[in-house]
């Protein structure tokens, strides 16, 4: 069915955008050319931030084997989307499916790494970066028991412009943010009250994640609150 291909898609955006910020964060953990981005909140993306790696309290060896994990999960998502510019609407659907079975994989690897708690927290700091966008997530659509008209209805509502951004690439960091704005009201209109609440405490305490470099030359890192 189209709409529910729509809500299947919408759930890969979500998972590229988290290989996108491993690749931002190989380059500087949050800052550099590129910076952490907007979007992103993928585990593999996350554990390669410093200020994540402070949050969990990794120790040298768990930073460095999670790091590899991180790294191959890059080279594994260029592979998987490498040549998709002039690929066949089948092809592309083929490759978003491999990917997005690697990102699994890539997860469970990262979450055998750590301790129970670490992992826990690293989730909720998973869903919190990607915030609405998280919705995609089909074990978050699970566990806020979600209907099929309601992920038909955020497929619709996050597809465009991907789950942490807003509005066009060359559009204002105001401009992003106001649409952005907008994205999460309606995506959280969809959800009845109880869904919100419990989405919100799915994010855990609320963490200050690295302001992103660049362009506007921000990038004061901020700790936790």
């Amino acid at each position: 069915m189209k709409l529910q291909r729509v809500f299947a898609l919408a759930t890969v955006l979500a998972l590229m955008a988290g290989a996108a910020t491993t690749a931002s964060a190989q380059r500087g953990q949050g800052g550099g050319r590129g910076g952490f981005g907007m979007m992103g909140g993928g585990m593999a993306g996350l554990v390669m931030i410093k200020p994540v790696q402070e949050e969990l309290k990794l120790t040298a060896d768990q930073t460095k084997e999670v790091t590899k994990i991180a790294e191959d999960a890059m080279e594994a998502g260029r592979g998987s989307f490498g040549n998709l510019r002039d690929a066949s609407p089948e092809d592309r659907r083929a490759a978003m499916e491999k990917f997005q079975k690697q990102a699994a994989e890539t997860d469970k690897k990262i979450a055998a790494a750590l301790k129970p708690e670490q992992a826990t927290r690293l989730k909720e700091l998973s869903i919190q970066r990607r915030g609405v966008g998280a919705l995609m997530d089909p074990e978050v659509a699970t566990t806020l028991k979600l209907s099929d008209d309601q992920k038909t209805k955020l497929g619709e509502a996050l597809r465009f412009g991907g789950p942490g951004g807003g509005g066009g690439q060359n559009a204002s960091p105001e401009d992003r943010a106001k649409a952005r704005e907008e994205r999460e009201a309606k995506a959280k209109g969809i959800l009845s009250a109880e869904q919100n609440e419990q989405f919100t405490k799915l994010q855990g305490k609320k963490f200050d994640f690295p302001a992103p470099q660049g362009r506007q030359g921000g990038g004061k890192k901020r700790g936790t609150t």
